[in-house]
């Protein structure tokens, strides 16, 4: 298990306790003149809940972060090869795809998917068209 996910997790969940419980100590308004001991203590298992909600999500957040670290997205690799296209008049070459980060895999991937949307013309020879 990664400690700082952990650790964000619970400083996130008793952070979040002790605020709700001077939250509702203080009937949720700052400063108050009729502070109510009894009724935060009474809900303390309210509190806690709450605090081990949110420690949840903080950890869950973090856990889909580091599934996915770079946040590599289909979209950055569009405008990639729409960038590309423009250098060059609109025309895509698959042996140009050397000058770019895009492996040719994913250049065809998406291609294909380009054409399907009508997007994009297959001009033959490793050549595509994109409108």
């Amino acid at each position: 298990m990664n400690w700082p996910r952990l650790l964000a997790a619970l400083v996130a969940g008793f952070g979040t306790a002790l605020a709700s419980y001077g939250a509702i100590y203080n009937h949720f308004v700052p400063r108050s003149k009729n502070p109510d001991p009894q009724l935060a203590f009474n809900l303390i298992p309210l509190e806690l809940l709450l605090g081990a909600v949110v420690g949840v999500l903080v950890f869950r957040l973090y856990s889909r972060k580091l599934e996915n670290p770079h946040g590599e997205r289909e979209d950055i690799r569009l405008r990639m090869l729409y960038r590309l296209a423009h250098r060059s008049k609109g025309v895509v070459q698959l042996s140009d795809l050397e000058r770019t980060p895009l492996e040719s895999v994913e250049v065809l991937n998406l291609l294909k998917v380009l054409e399907g949307q009508g997007k994009a013309r297959d001009l033959g020879d490793g050549r595509y068209q994109l409108s």
